[in-house]
């Protein structure tokens, strides 16, 4: 009996030390997407954030997910391809699926350069979940979980 409590709680363990390795490798490569991104090297963050939309971003955590959503939005200011919106928004939506709480955290803890993506992400959201209203720059975004943007101006 004590060696299949044994086998049991190593099943555990190793199953435990195989997702964390997992989710640390993801982690791993966002950053090294984030640093693409500040060295300019763009088509090496693109080819990184491919391997997501590929492998899906189903086993992504809030966190990874909304480092992510940042990369696809620097990526679309540089390159202005809609799917890397389209990416940015999805990542977003997942990582509130998961957990609003810690994504809204997240994204209010944003640096000020990258506010604006938030902002933009926000107002995509709610346009898609309300498609019947015109949004224009009159989105509340304390209402919608974010604060300290509404100094941030968009412009069309």
């Amino acid at each position: 009996m004590r060696h299949i409590f044994d086998y049991i709680l190593l099943s555990v363990l190793l199953a435990a030390v195989m997702s964390c390795s997992d989710n640390s490798a993801a982690a791993d490569d966002i950053t090294t997407a984030e640093q693409a991104v500040e060295a300019k090297d763009y088509d090496l963050a693109q080819s990184i954030c491919e391997t997501f939309v590929t492998d899906s971003t189903s086993s992504l955590g809030v966190n990874e997910l909304c480092r992510l959503s940042m990369v696809y939005m620097s990526l679309s200011d540089v390159d202005d391809v809609d799917n890397n919106t389209a990416s940015a928004l999805q990542c977003m939506h997942s990582a509130m699926k998961l957990n609003a709480d810690s994504a809204l955290a997240f994204y209010n803890n944003t640096p000020v350069e990258q506010a604006r993506y938030v902002q933009i992400l926000l107002q995509l959201e709610q346009m898609i979940d309300n498609p019947d209203t015109v949004y224009g720059d009159s989105i509340d975004y304390e209402e919608a979980g974010v604060i300290g943007t509404d100094n941030i101006e968009i412009e069309p």
